[in-house]
C-alpha cells in the first residue's frame, strides 16, 4: 500500500480529523486546499504536510496532487441546510465530486475513500437501514446532492473499475466544528428559547471515531466497492439538548413548538433569508429533516469489518462545547 496519501478538504472539520488520525501512522500527508484556506491549525497537527493549492470545480488543479498519491481520501462537500444559492450545492457535492472521480479513475490510484453521509439515505422504508437499504426520499438540497454525487462516484465504479470505497458518516460531533452545524454555539449563547417537539431519533458519531473509522476502511484489504455506515449514538432532540445543558449549565427551553408552525415559521423565514441574505434561524431543509421521521441505521457492518467501538456522544459534546468556548478563532470557517 501507498505510503503517499492525499486528503482532499484537509482543512474542513473532518479533513481535519483525518489528518490527525494519519499522522498516528507512518504516512507522508498531502493535502488539498483552497488558497484561501486557513492552514494554521493544520500546521499544528503536523509540521510536515505537503500542502497542494486548488479548486474541485477546477480539474487541472486536481490532476498533480492526485498523481503524486496512490491513496486519496476525499473529505470535499458543502455541508449545510441553508445557502443563499442553491447552486453551491450542485456545484460542490456534484460537480466537484465528479471532477475528483472522474481524475482518480483517469489516473488509476490505488484507493479512493470518499466521505459522504446516512443523509444520502434520504428516509429508506426500513429503518433502521443498513448498507443495502434502498435510499428514500431526501428532504434537503444537502442530502440530494450529496445522494447525487455518490452515485456518478458508483457509475465510475462499475464502468472505468474506480477502486472505490465509501464511508457514509451519521451527525458528527466533537472539536472544530467552526460551521457550528450542529447548532451548539446557539444554545451556548442562549439563542434556542423554545425546543421542538419532537421524538424522532437521530444518530451521531464522535468526529475522532469517524476519523479512525475512515482511516480503517483505507487500511483494509480486499474492501473496493463496500459501504461502511458510521456511527451508533441516538438521541432525539431532547435528549440532544439535555445533554448539552448538563455540560455546560445552560437551561432547556421549556417551551415547545410543534410540526405544522415549525415547517410554517421555516418556509416564512427561507423566504425572508432569500431577501436578506442572512441565514433564516429555522431552515426550511432541516426542519423537514427533523419532521420526517427517525433516521436510524444498523452500525454491525463497521463494528464487526473495521472493529470500531464507538466513543458516549457526551465525550464529543464536551470537548465541542469547550472548543466553542475557547478556539473559535483558530480554524477556517
Amino acid at each position: 500500500m501507498s505510503k503517499n496519501i492525499l486528503v482532499l478538504g484537509a482543512s474542513g472539520f473532518i479533513g481535519t480529523s483525518v489528518v490527525q488520525e494519519l499522522t498516528k501512522r507512518d504516512y507522508k500527508i498531502h493535502c488539498f486546499v483552497r488558497g484561501t484556506s486557513n492552514l494554521s491549525y493544520l500546521k499544528t497537527i503536523n509540521s510536515e504536510l505537503e500542502f497542494h493549492f486548488g479548486d474541485v470545480l477546477d480539474k487541472e488543479t486536481l490532476i498533480e496532487p492526485i498523481k503524486k498519491c496512490g491513496l486519496i481520501i476525499n473529505c470535499t462537500g458543502l455541508n449545510s441546510f441553508w445557502e443563499s444559492n442553491n447552486k453551491r450545492y450542485r456545484d460542490i457535492n456534484i460537480r466537484g465530486t465528479k471532477n475528483i472521480m472522474y481524475t482518480a479513475a483517469e489516473v488509476k490510484v490505488e484507493k479512493i475513500i470518499h466521505i459522504s453521509t446516512i443523509m444520502a439515505y434520504g428516509f429508506p422504508d426500513e429503518i433502521p437501514f443498513n448498507e443495502k437499504s434502498k435510499p428514500g426520499p431526501h428532504m434537503s438540497h444537502y442530502a440530494r446532492t450529496k445522494y447525487l454525487g455518490d452515485s456518478y462516484a458508483w457509475q465510475l465504479y462499475k464502468e472505468k473499475n474506480l477502486p472505490l470505497v465509501c464511508v457514509y458518516l451519521a451527525a458528527v460531533l466533537g472539536s472544530g466544528d467552526l460551521k457550528d452545524i450542529m447548532k451548539i454555539g446557539m444554545f451556548l449563547g442562549n439563542k434556542v428559547k423554545i425546543m421542538l417537539n419532537s421524538d424522532n431519533q437521530f444518530t451521531y458519531v464522535y468526529n475522532k471515531d469517524a476519523a479512525e473509522a475512515i482511516v480503517k476502511a483505507m487500511e483494509k484489504e480486499n474492501n473496493i466497492g463496500e459501504k461502511y455506515l458510521i456511527g451508533n449514538q441516538r438521541l432525539t432532540t431532547r435528549e440532544y439538548l439535555e445533554l448539552i445543558s448538563n455540560i455546560s449549565g445552560i437551561p432547556v427551553p421549556k417551551k415547545t413548538i410543534g410540526k405544522n408552525i415549525t415547517l410554517f415559521l421555516a418556509i416564512l423565514n427561507s423566504l425572508v433569508s432569500k431577501i436578506t441574505k442572512k441565514p433564516p434561524l429555522l431552515p426550511a431543509d432541516l426542519m423537514r429533516t427533523q419532521f420526517r421521521g427517525s433516521l436510524l441505521f444498523d452500525s454491525a457492518k463497521s463494528e464487526n469489518e473495521l472493529d470500531m467501538s464507538y466513543t458516549s456522544i457526551a465525550v464529543a459534546l464536551e470537548e465541542e462545547i469547550n472548543f466553542i468556548n475557547t478556539n473559535m478563532g483558530n480554524r477556517d470557517k
